[in-house]
């Protein structure tokens, strides 16, 4: 099982390059890893690999947490 940072950032790096987007990514992370999805998910938001990517998933997270927070405070 792979367990050590700079495999995992290997096998990030070549999912992606072989075209695998990240929810792809995380899906095959939580299969040869074993750990749980939102361990897979903060292994590949923080990943050399996708950090071009990082700050636009980060204010989409904080734009859907909004949305979600608005819906359930009832405000349209």
């Amino acid at each position: 099982m792979l367990d050590k940072r700079d495999d995992i950032e290997s096998v990030i790096a070549f999912l992606r390059k072989n075209g695998a987007n990240q929810i792809d990514s995380i899906k095959i992370l939580k299969e040869i890893t074993g750990r749980e999805v939102k361990d897979c998910k903060a292994l590949l938001h923080s990943s050399k690999t996708w950090e071009d990517r990082r700050e636009l998933d980060q204010q989409l997270h904080d734009l859907a947490e909004a949305v979600i927070k608005d819906l359930a405070d009832g405000k349209s």
